[in-house]
């Protein structure tokens, strides 16, 4: 099930708030910020190879909801990316 749409907020936000005045770029699939790194053995020499999937950095900056996949990214001179 997803979320909605939009922006999420965790307090009350009066109409026409702004939350960043920055320009939003919108991520559809949160998985495409997934990087899986080539198979490596953990533990020991004897273990199968296993990839590591790791988040790309841009997940930090980015505004969203664990029920949806959709990521609100800002972007601008001053946004600090």
């Amino acid at each position: 099930k997803e979320a909605g749409r939009g922006a999420f907020a965790t307090r009350f936000l009066p109409k026409n708030s702004v939350i960043a005045p920055a320009p939003l770029f919108h991520i559809t699939n949160r998985d495409e910020l997934i990087i899986t790194y080539k198979a490596v053995r953990l533990n020991n020499a004897h273990a199968p190879k296993r990839p590591l999937p790791r988040n790309q950095i841009l997940l930090n900056y980015c505004f969203g909801h664990a029920l949806s996949s959709l990521l609100l990214c800002p972007y601008g001179a001053k946004v600090g990316l």
